[in-house]
């Protein structure tokens, strides 16, 4: 259904879930005391750490730092996009997800005439007996096939622009689709006596193909062509299966063959995607890890091609290591790919391969130079190659790690070779926004306090808002504060998760959520025993000081810019100044 989905429902989403309920079908959990904890399903742990807050709806690991509400876990847990999340949190509490009339994607009529055609391609396998056999000799079994929605493409020039034509779609769309070509002529089939394999982005919808040749016709594979929804840089082959099939990924393995993945699956190994006949790109590998993976392992051929392709990806994924974070790489024996070596000599083989890839910082620094280095010019040429590939790094951990090894093959102190690699950082890319990672906004400690109660009582501070002008404070934080006061005046039957979802897109989001626990043994905790009426009180009082301590601020700043101007300051306004001089003296010792 398109059109989008209503704030007031995701306010009434988050405020209806038991968070409890929802959490606890896939986290064991213990109550302990107001709260209920268990051990962090985001990191590995063994006494627990991971809590969730009924009264509040929210939920937050001391051990790892994730926090949210019940979409935000959903959408970790399950690897859910924003609007997937939605949806499956809904069916599960039996509510029907209500759309307006602003189409979510202006391109519904690309995806409707994509699926029409994976179903015609499906239907034309049951009638090609060269296409089954192909199958068969691959090892690709009826399940299989299914699962990833493999159909074929007649020999015909003209039968899918045929079938089309039989139904509401325009030839003009299924050009844009990708799916027909165009010539003095009118229209033709794009993929010809091929075998078709739906290419699918996270939501599960047909984007475009892959068509692989039956015969020794050029290309081998044949992709779709850019359109409004098939962009090969930004989507891997086989990534939607995997994330059905695996609800917990340690790790997903990067192969370079479509049919590859799906003999990998059949055989029982199923963590495997594959590029899209491109280069693999920083924003394919954010999708690897987003996928819920801690570990990317790029099994590619031995030869230099596969050399060049594995370089070229960990060029692309060094950006987005963290501790938490490690890519490797596996290269096949000569000869062989993924499905040939499971056939010849069994899934155990490919494991074996996969189990001795060798750790991305090992693989790094022997490309870089094999051997132990000797001479001032090597370990130069040495220094001058790794200095441009470690400012790609973001995390100063991981950076700083690999400077270790770095030096320990060097045969510097860690120190000197720090020195040495010091150097701006990549202008190639600015540093991805995550809640684990991005630096929290200046905050007065005083405005810090008030988003805290904020936060803690949303609802009765919105059922007797403060009367308070705070236009003229310019405390760090001060921004914050009046744009939280704002979404809740004219949302005011927000509670706390309601609150932190409506800013979810918002840079400072990941800040907002940590602040509750930041002031857990005294703002929260009184407000999961029920005394938010105490909190919103105190509120107020703090936005009345605030307001008072601005006035205050803005006649001081007056009457210093008054004498610096040169103008004679009278007797009252001097001594005014002098007051204001030394309270704001006696302000700043106590900051």
């Amino acid at each position: 259904m398109s059109g989008l989905i209503p704030k007031n429902f995701i306010d009434e989403l988050v405020t209806r879930a038991d968070i409890v309920e929802i959490i606890g079908r896939r986290v064991q959990l213990k109550r302990q005391g107001r709260e209920f904890a268990g051990l962090c399903p985001f990191h590995q742990e063994k006494t627990p750490s991971f809590t969730v807050s009924p009264q509040k709806q929210f939920f937050h690991c001391f051990g790892c730092g994730t926090h949210g509400t019940v979409i935000g876990f959903m959408m970790r847990y399950e690897h859910l996009e924003f609007v997937e999340a939605i949806e499956r949190l809904a069916a599960e509490m039996g509510l029907e997800v209500p759309r307006d009339g602003t189409p979510v994607n202006p391109h519904t009529e690309i995806f409707e005439v994509l699926a029409r055609a994976q179903r015609y391609y499906t239907e034309a396998l049951t009638h090609s007996a060269e296409a089954k056999a192909y199958l068969t000799h691959r090892g690709i079994g009826a399940d299989a096939s299914a699962n990833y929605g493999i159909g074929y493409a007649p020999g015909d020039g003209d039968a899918l622009a045929k079938a089309l034509c039989q139904t509401p779609v325009s030839p003009a769309t299924a050009l844009a689709a990708g799916l027909l070509s165009r010539n003095s002529r009118g229209y033709y089939d794009r993929f010809r006596q091929r075998l078709m394999l739906p290419i699918r982005d996270t939501r599960g919808r047909t984007v475009g193909f892959g068509g692989r040749a039956l015969g020794d016709a050029q290309p081998k594979y044949l992709n779709s062509p850019e359109t409004p929804v098939f962009h090969k840089g930004r989507l891997l082959y086989g990534l939607y299966e995997v994330r059905q099939r695996n609800q917990r990924l340690t790790h997903i393995v990067v192969v370079e063959g479509y049919l590859d993945v799906i003999a990998l699956a059949e055989a029982g190994y199923g963590e495997v995607v594959a590029t899209l006949g491109t280069s693999i790109t920083e924003r394919q590998v954010e999708q690897l890890f987003r996928a819920g993976a801690d570990e990317v392992i790029y099994c590619f051929d031995g030869d230099s091609a596969g050399k060049r392709a594995a370089w070229r990806a960990l060029e692309q994924t060094l950006p987005l290591l963290t501790p938490g974070r490690s890519v490797r790489f596996a290269f096949l024996p000569p000869g062989e790919d993924p499905d040939s070596l499971v056939r010849r000599q069994g899934l155990a083989a490919f494991a074996a391969t996969i189990d001795s890839a060798q750790p991305g910082s090992e693989y790094l620094l022997a490309n870089l130079h094999p051997d132990r280095l000797a001479g001032a010019e090597e370990r130069a040429r040495f220094a001058g190659a790794l200095r441009p590939l470690l400012a790609r790094i973001h995390d100063d951990i991981y950076r700083e790690m690999l400077t270790a090894e770095a030096a320990e093959r060097v045969g510097l102190s860690v120190e000197r070779m720090m020195r040495l690699m010091q150097a701006e950082r990549a202008p190639t890319r600015a540093k991805p926004a995550s809640p684990h990672v991005a630096r929290p906004p200046r905050c007065d400690p005083t405005i810090k306090r008030a988003i805290a109660l904020l936060i803690a009582a949303p609802a009765e501070i919105a059922a007797n808002p403060p009367q308070v002008d705070l236009s003229s404070l310019t405390l760090a934080g001060s921004e914050i504060l009046r744009q939280l006061l704002e979404t809740l005046e004219h949302n005011p039957h927000l509670n706390t998760a309601g609150l932190l979802e409506r800013w979810r897109t918002h840079p400072d989001a990941s800040f907002l959520g940590r602040i509750p626990y930041e002031y857990r043994d005294s703002i929260w905790q009184l407000a999961q025993e029920g005394q938010e009426s105490r909190l919103a009180e105190e509120f107020r009082h703090t936005l009345f000081h605030l307001a008072s301590e601005a006035v205050i601020g803005a006649e001081y700043e007056r009457l210093e810019n008054t004498l610096r101007s040169g103008r004679e300051l009278g007797p009252e306004e001097r001594q005014r100044l002098r007051q204001l001089q030394i309270r704001m003296a006696k302000q700043k010792t106590r900051e």
